[in-house]
C-alpha cells in the first residue's frame, strides 16, 4: 500500500500486487482521523 500526498486532492492511496496497482482512491484533505487497518499474513 502506498500513500501519495497531493496538494489538491489530499492523498492518493494505491494498493499494489506484484508491482501492479489493483486499487486506487483519493482522500480529501479534511480526512485527518482515519483508522489504520493492519494487514494479516
Amino acid at each position: 500500500m502506498v500513500e501519495i500526498p497531493t496538494a489538491l486532492s489530499g492523498s492518493i492511496i494505491e494498493v499494489e500486487h506484484s508491482r501492479k496497482v489493483i486499487f486506487r482512491t483519493a482522500l480529501s484533505p479534511g480526512r485527518s482521523k482515519l483508522k489504520t487497518a493492519r494487514m494479516m499474513r
